[in-house]
Parts: structure tokens; sequence; C-alpha cells
């Protein structure tokens, strides 16, 4: 599928594909900016023999106003050399839910603004030895996302990738999904933005891998007091009643977790046989200031450790102080 030619603009249309069933090499090729559009694939089977499920020719210069929607699909990459590329490019607004999804990686592109991933199974072949899931098409300080939603999804080996780019003012939100064997450093902010204002992250299943990865050189603190809340999540080893890999939060590079967030709460959360389920072994400690505090309490720890080497004034094993009396 082409969609317009390079310099094109679409105003004010509505695609829609229902309950189709194509495989080809590549699915769509999209070089139009898009304004005031929408763009939906409702169920139906999309599959791709290539490496490039989709292509867009990116711009965030025209398009506005404008969203592309994955509902109830099948879609997946049938080559096994590497995972199927997916770019959403020439989007605002990027939705995909209820979908079975098999070996593609979704990028976002410079107009991007919001991201929603609700309700998917995500699955990828075992031999690749790289399984990004969401990504970015550019490096530049473009595609700053206001919202980010990745809540209720499923993924049964992987990802290795969830890189997301967010703005000064960026909500984010990782509620109830289930991550099994994620093996690599899975979820990074990209330097060419900012750490989420709001972070929640709460009601996960991990079994074993390594979630949040250290902030990377270059993020930007968001406009404000920002805060971050991990709470009643599931973190364990892959093989229970043995210790193993399972951290949830990782903090050993040269930028400070702490330093961008005046409140992390680590809280009412359960860990199993999780080794270094919290990791914050990083020697710097530039940006730290005395207002920035790390709560960790109320979690229940079965064989389990944890490092975290932040100034003592700097952390606390009780939860965050009530102060408000009814």
């Amino acid at each position: 599928m082409l969609i317009g030619t390079p310099g094109v603009v679409i105003e004010s249309a509505i695609i829609s594909l229902n309950n189709n069933t194509m495989i080809a090499p590549l699915f769509m090729t999209n070089y139009a900016q898009m304004s005031n559009c929408e763009f939906k694939i409702i169920g139906g089977v999309i599959a791709t023999t290539g490496t490039t499920f989709m292509f867009a020719q990116d711009s965030s210069n025209i398009s506005s106003n404008s969203g592309i929607e994955f509902n109830g699909a099948t879609l997946r990459s049938d080559s096994t050399s590497s995972v199927g590329f997916a770019a959403v490019g020439n989007f605002n607004r990027i939705k995909i839910s209820n979908c079975n999804i098999s070996n593609i990686n979704f990028a976002t592109g410079s107009a991007a603004t919001e991201l929603r991933v609700i309700d998917n199974k995500v699955s990828y072949y075992s031999g690749f030895s790289l399984m990004p899931f969401i990504d970015v098409m550019t490096s530049t300080n473009v595609g700053l996302m206001n919202f980010i939603s990745l809540t209720g999804n499923e993924f049964t080996n992987g990802p290795s990738l969830i890189r997301i780019k967010c703005s000064s003012n960026c909500l984010a939100s990782f509620i109830e999904n289930k991550f099994y064997n994620c093996g690599t450093r899975v979820v990074k902010f990209h330097p060419a933005g900012y750490t989420p204002r709001s972070l929640i992250v709460r009601g996960n299943i991990q079994i074993g891998g390594f979630l949040f990865d250290q902030l990377q050189t270059g993020v930007s603190k968001a406009t404000g007091t920002s805060y971050a809340e991990f709470s009643r999540n599931y973190i364990s080893s892959s093989t229970p009643g043995t210790a193993g890999n399972a951290t949830m939060l990782i903090d050993d590079g040269a930028t400070p977790w702490l330093s961008q967030y005046e409140n992390i709460r680590i809280a009412d959360n359960m860990f199993k046989d999780a080794i270094n389920v919290i990791q914050c072994s990083g020697s710097a400690v530039s940006g730290i200031a005395s207002h920035n505090k790390l709560w960790f309490g109320d979690n229940s720890t079965t064989n389990s450790t944890a490092t975290c080497q932040y100034p003592a004034a700097n952390k606390a094993n009780t939860d965050m102080p009530q102060n408000i009396t009814l």
C-alpha cells in the first residue's frame, strides 16, 4: 500500500481497513504528511515477509491532529533475519490495542505526541538476538511525547528495548503488564528528551531480566516537580526457589535517577528470589539535592537483594509519611 508522494499533504481524511488478510513483502509506505486525519486498521491479519513492515518518510512540519490506530488485528513479520521495522511517522497520536503482535518493532516519528499500547500479546522469534518493541525514528529533539501508556500487555519473550522520547511535561505509565524473560535492560528514556514528569509503574509482573535502565547521558529533567512511583509489582527470578536476575530499576550511570525526581517511591511490591531487584550502584551523585528522596517500604521480600548507594540523607526504609488527617 502506498500513501501519497514526498511533499504531499493529506487533509481531513479517514482511512479504514477492516478485517482484511494481507500478506506481502511490505505492508505500507507513507510519504504524505497527515493533517486532521485518522488511519485505522481494525481486525484482520497483516503479515510481511520482508524486514520492513511499514515505511514512512517522517516530517513534523505539517502533520497535525492526526492519529493511527491498530485494533484487534494480527500483526506479524515472518522474516527470521531480523525484527520487522514498522515506522508510524507523520502521526501525532498512536494507539495499538488488543492485537496479536509477532516480531515487530514500532518506531514513533517526529510528529508523535501520544502513545497508547493497550492489551496486546507480543512475542518474538527465539532466534533473534535483538527484539525491540518501541523505538524512535529520529535522534533529534522532535517527537517529544506528552502522554505514554503501556497497559495490560503480555510479552511472552522479550522485548529487548522500549525506548521513548518524553516532553518536559510527560505522564508515562506502565500498568499491569507481564514481562516474561526480558533479558536485557528494556525501558530507556531517549537522551534527546526528558524524564517523565510523572512516572507510574504499577501492578506489573516481571519474571527475570532487567526492566528500567540507567538514565542515558543527555536526558533532561522535566519541568517543575517530578514524581516516580513503583508500586504493587511482582518481581521474581525465572527459577522459582532459586535466586536469579530480576531487576526492576537500574541506576548505575553518570546521571542518577534521583537527581531527576523529588520523590521516587518503591512500595507495596512483592520480590521473590530476585537478585538486585533495585540496583542503584552508580558512584555519581551529581545533581542530587537535599529534597531528592527515595522511599523504600512495605515491600514483601523473599530470598531477594537490593543495592542502593544513594547518600543516607536521600533514602529511607519507610514509606512516605501521611500528612492528611481525617
